[in-house]
């Protein structure tokens, strides 16, 4: 009969895929709630959205940023952020 210790790498890296997997689609959620709260012109809540992405590597995000501080939408216009 095989123990638990055997098992236990495989429910390791079962666990890793299905958090993985998840983390991808909240990123995805995120980020479509960004391009909703742009569409309604509401700046700040996409700018806020967007950000917290950003900073974790999202490429899509850290554009949309450069234009919204290019543009000064929800935040100040900064050419120094945009080129970031």
């Amino acid at each position: 009969m095989l123990s638990l210790a055997f098992f236990m790498p495989y429910l390791i890296a079962l666990l890793f895929v299905v958090l993985l997997s998840l983390s991808g689609r909240l990123s995805a959620a995120d980020f479509d709630d960004g391009v909703q709260a742009i569409k309604r012109g509401d700046y700040a809540t996409a700018f806020s959205e967007w950000n917290s992405m950003a900073e974790m590597g999202h490429a899509k995000a850290q554009y949309n940023l450069g234009a919204m501080y290019a543009g000064g939408l929800g935040t100040s216009q900064n050419n120094t952020e945009a080129v970031k």
